[in-house]
């Protein structure tokens, strides 16, 4: 387990990035989502490895990103990760892949056992060229992320719908980090 690696993650739209901007402000590194790269980098292409032509590509290139930024960013300065290795179980529910590597992935490669989980709130979730799922198609997806994490031995704290810099201070409060640290 790698304690400085911390995972913020829950369904689309529901704040994550907005979160970890703050926390990078405030002075702590953080790693992007794979799954908005991948869309983007295979969109700009005209790339195969999208949910709406080849989930099963998409979902190995989710993955196979995922790792790599596990295995990369090993630095003992505390790191945020928007999304961790986990979360593609929740993409292989979802297509009605196979989990089985998901599950290996998720058992080699672990991070801090505190997980921050941000829920769905309608009032903030928006579609984009990246996201394209409904409001209603996040909720599925939300329970999948909750259900494999608690599975897999991970403790989740569900981060609650404030603004974000009261969101902030509640991980780095529970992280037992305080603001002279920062």
């Amino acid at each position: 387990m790698n304690e400085n690696k911390i995972i913020i993650t829950g369904a689309p739209g529901t704040g994550k990035t907005t979160l970890l901007n703050s926390l990078k402000s405030k002075g702590f590194d953080y790693i992007g989502e794979p799954a908005r790269e991948i869309l983007y980098e295979q969109r700009k292409v005209g790339g195969k490895g999208v949910s709406e032509v080849n989930n099963r590509l998409f979902r190995d290139l989710i993955l196979s990103r995922s790792i790599n930024k596990f295995l990369t960013f090993n630095t003992k300065k505390l790191t945020f990760f928007d999304r961790g290795i986990p979360d593609v179980i929740a993409y292989s529910v979802l297509f009605d892949l196979d989990i089985n590597t998901d599950l290996k992935a998720s058992q080699e490669y672990r991070y801090n056992n505190k997980v921050f989980i941000t829920s769905p709130w309608k009032n903030i979730y928006c579609n984009d060229k990246e996201r394209k799922m409904s409001f209603e198609d996040i909720l599925p997806f939300h329970d999948t992320l909750k259900k494999y994490y608690i599975k897999l031995g991970y403790e989740l704290i569900e981060v609650p719908q404030l603004d974000v810099e009261m969101r902030a201070d509640f991980v780095l409060n529970k992280l037992n980090i305080n603001k002279e640290k920062q």
